[in-house]
C-alpha cells in the first residue's frame, strides 16, 4: 500500500528499457513526457485533468512532484492534489513523495490537476514533473493543455487531423528531421521545442506546401526535448527529442 512517507526527461531508452514510472490518462494512455488535452467551459467552477503514474520498476519508488506553469490565461487559476491534499496555485513542489510499490499504480486522488477558468477562455499550459532524488531514477514528465471555450461547433481545422511524426534520428546529433500533417492553406503553423522545465529553445515555422522538416540541433545542449506543432497557440500534437552531439 502506499504510505506518506517525509522525506513528475528522461532518456527515451533508460525510460523504457529499465522500468521507470509510467504515466497514464483515465483511458490509460501512455502520456508520459507527452501532452494532455482536457476540455471544459468558461461557465465550469473547476476543470480537472487526472494522471496516474506506475511503478514499473523492481523496487519501491518515492515519487515526488513539481508543477511548471507554462502559459496560463489571465484571470485564471491551476492547481493541483497530491494524496489527497489540494495546494493553493502558489505551490509549486511537494515536500513529502509517494510510495509506491513495485508495479503499483497511483489512485485517482494521489493527484490531478484543475483549472479554475474564472469566466475567461482560452488554452492554459501546465506541466507536471514527477521525479525522486534517486540516483538511476528518470524524471518524466505530462503536459496539461486546458482548453477553455464556450464554442459549441467544430471548425475545419479542429477536425483535422494534426500530426507530427517521431523524429528521425532519434537520438539526433547535429540535426533531425519530423513529417508533419497540417492542412492546406496553412501559413501560420510551428514547430516548436521546449526543454523539460518549459524553456523554448526553438520555433519553427512550417508551410503546408511542404510535409517535413529539418531540424539543426548542434547549437542545442544534450538531453531530452519536447517539440509541438502548434496553430493559433493550440498544441495539436506533441512528440520527445532526444539531442546526443
Amino acid at each position: 500500500m502506499k504510505n506518506l512517507i517525509l522525506f513528475f526527461a528522461f532518456t527515451l531508452f533508460s525510460l523504457f528499457s529499465n522500468g521507470q514510472i509510467v504515466l497514464t490518462d483515465v483511458n490509460e494512455n501512455d502520456i508520459s513526457n507527452d501532452t494532455l488535452r482536457v476540455y471544459g467551459q468558461p461557465s465550469d467552477d473547476s476543470i480537472k485533468a487526472n494522471v496516474f503514474f506506475s511503478n514499473n520498476t523492481d523496487q519501491a519508488a518515492y515519487v515526488f512532484v513539481r508543477k511548471d506553469e507554462i502559459d496560463i490565461q489571465e484571470g485564471s487559476s491551476v492547481t493541483f492534489c497530491w494524496n489527497d491534499f489540494c495546494f493553493s496555485p502558489v505551490v509549486t513542489d511537494v515536500e513529502a513523495p509517494l510510495a509506491l510499490e513495485p508495479g503499483e499504480s497511483s489512485s485517482d486522488t494521489d493527484f490531478y490537476s484543475e483549472i479554475y477558468p474564472e469566466s475567461t477562455t482560452g488554452e492554459s499550459i501546465v506541466q507536471f514533473e514527477f521525479y525522486n532524488d534517486r540516483d538511476d531514477f528518470e524524471p518524466v514528465v505530462a503536459t496539461i493543455v486546458f482548453v477553455v471555450s464556450s464554442s459549441t461547433h467544430v471548425s475545419e481545422t479542429s477536425s483535422f487531423k494534426w500530426w507530427v511524426s517521431e523524429p528521425y534520428p532519434n537520438p539526433a546529433r547535429n540535426y533531425t528531421q519530423v513529417d508533419y500533417h497540417i492542412p492546406a492553406s496553412t501559413n501560420d503553423a510551428r514547430l516548436v521545442i521546449r526543454d523539460l522545465v518549459g524553456k523554448q529553445v526553438l520555433d519553427l515555422p512550417l508551410s503546408s506546401e511542404n510535409n517535413q522538416i529539418r531540424i539543426p540541433t548542434n547549437q542545442l545542449s544534450n538531453g531530452l526535448y519536447i517539440y509541438s506543432l502548434i496553430y493559433h497557440d493550440r498544441i495539436h500534437d506533441s512528440k520527445r527529442l532526444i539531442i546526443s552531439n
